[in-house]
């Protein structure tokens, strides 16, 4: 983790490997550069996912240099504010690579996904590389059951992250408390677009060095 090597996970084990132009490669492997360099501006991130069954993913981002874009919320009832930034998905700042997925063997007979994604990138200058793995609402499952609690017992049609039943607030405007998970049935349906918590992983960044000097960074974020 001091070195910066870890990956953040709540299902899948993700390995990110950034080739240079020169066949130099980078990683979070003990053993491996976390620099690599580019020189004449072009490199390749590829990305490795294996994950259980219960752990679903169905998208790949690859941020390279993302500048976010940030707002200063209004004040909240003690008058406290904060800034809220969310990535860009300027095309060069944001790539969204084809995800190649299979279901293979695992182990004592089990079955596993695994998925890869590669991307080519053109480089004009040093480069910090992230790459983030995750599942989407409707697409991919939640971690169920390895975390139940994230659904709701009863909830709102138009907000399944809303609870609802007796002794809470009526739907209103959130539609009517028809989303239910209380029986075996229920639990086992899939559970889509019911607020359940998704698949997400983060890698630590990996570094390309452009000019030959070393990682020397981007300009500060204002």
């Amino acid at each position: 983790m001091n070195d910066g090597r870890n990956v953040c996970t709540n299902g899948p084990f993700v390995r990110v490997t950034v080739t240079g132009d020169g066949g130099a490669t980078a990683s979070h492997a003990l053993t491996d550069d976390m620099l690599v360099p580019a020189t004449f501006g072009s490199a390749t991130v590829a990305v490795d996912i294996q994950s259980p069954t219960w752990a679903e993913f169905d998208l790949v981002e690859i941020y390279v240099n993302n500048v976010p874009s940030c707002v200063l919320t209004g004040p909240n009832f003690v008058g406290g504010s904060k800034q809220v930034c969310t990535p860009s998905t300027a095309p060069g700042q944001r790539y969204t690579p084809t995800l190649t997925k299979v279901n293979e063997p695992g182990v004592d007979g089990g079955t596993r996904i695994h998925g890869t994604a590669s991307q080519p990138l053109t480089i004009t200058q040093d480069s910090w590389v992230v790459v983030v793995v995750r599942g989407r609402d409707n697409i991919s499952k939640p971690l169920f059951p390895m975390n139940p609690q994230s659904l709701l017992p009863k909830a709102c049609s138009g907000n399944p992250c809303r609870a609802c039943g007796t002794g809470l607030p009526a739907c209103g405007v959130f539609g009517s408390c028809t989303v239910t998970n209380q029986t075996f049935a229920e639990l086992t349906d899939g559970n889509m677009n019911e607020c359940g918590e998704l698949t997400m992983a983060i890698a630590n960044p990996l570094f390309i060095d452009f000019d030959g000097g070393g990682y020397k960074g981007i300009p500060s974020i204002p």
